[in-house]
Order: structure tokens, then sequence, then C-alpha cells
């Protein structure tokens, strides 16, 4: 809801809120994954999002943000994808 009113910094809040308190929950990966694209497409913070992207490849690996997320962390550490 705050990504699309723009207000980025709050939908950041809450996704790291999320995070903290249901990081074992199902929809978790949804939030880690969110907040990657929030670093990476919108605030500019490509460590950032690369951190979050990792936690999805070694921590939820039935996720179905995976292989997304595994293209665009590989792509942020600068791996020839051809």
């Amino acid at each position: 809801m705050y990504e699309k009113q723009k207000e980025y910094l709050k939908a950041e809040k809450n996704y790291k809120a999320i995070i903290a308190n249901y990081k074992e929950d199902i929809l978790a990966d949804d939030a880690y994954f969110a907040l990657a694209e929030l670093y990476n497409n919108v605030l500019s913070r490509p460590i950032e999002a690369q951190g979050y992207y990792e936690q999805i490849i070694f921590n939820h690996a039935d996720s179905i943000h995976f292989i997304e997320a595994r293209r665009k962390f590989r792509e942020l550490r600068g791996d020839d994808l051809n």
C-alpha cells in the first residue's frame, strides 16, 4: 500500500517489521523479495538489495521468488549471465 502511495520509507519500515516479527512465516519470502525490489529498483541501494535476495537464496529455497532472486543477486554481484 505504501509503495502505491510512493511512501517508500514507510514501505521499507513495514517490510523490515514483517521480517523481524514473522521471519519463519510462510509469506516471509514475499517481504524479503519486496524489500529487495524496493532497494534495487526505487531507492537505488543495490548492496542492501543483494543481501535480501541472498536471504531468499539461502533461507527460502522453496520460494516462488527463488529463481528471480538468484538471477538478480548474480546480476548485482556482476556475474556474466549470458
